[in-house]
């Protein structure tokens, strides 16, 4: 999930907006999907942790965990997720179980 307060360079008013009342909308018909999902990016940064640190990355935290997921190196071209950047700093694939990003040879 991108942070929602943080439009994309090229986005318009309309689209911001429709996104902001989508998540209200949301948030007020039922308040643990929003903690479903709040839950789902904390494994995910806390798995990031964990795979980090084995790689020999003691310094990585969970802040890091949630930066890299929500695509916060997204800006420099070449990565887009915690797995995606796992794997570019072990210099091998490293999904873990989860399959989120199984991926081919065909990338």
């Amino acid at each position: 999930m991108l942070c929602l307060n943080v439009p994309a360079p090229k986005e318009h008013r309309i689209s911001i907006t429709g996104r902001r009342l989508f998540w209200m909308g949301i948030a007020i018909s039922g308040p643990e999907f929003i903690l479903t999902y709040a839950s789902g990016q904390w494994g995910i940064a806390r798995e990031s942790v964990k795979t980090f640190r084995a790689s020999g990355y003691p310094q990585w935290t969970m802040r890091h965990g949630f930066f890299a997921d929500m695509g916060g190196t997204e800006g420099l071209g070449f990565v887009s997720d915690y797995y995606e950047t796992a794997a570019l700093v072990g210099g091998k694939e490293v999904y873990g179980d989860s399959g989120r990003h199984a991926r081919g040879s065909g990338g």
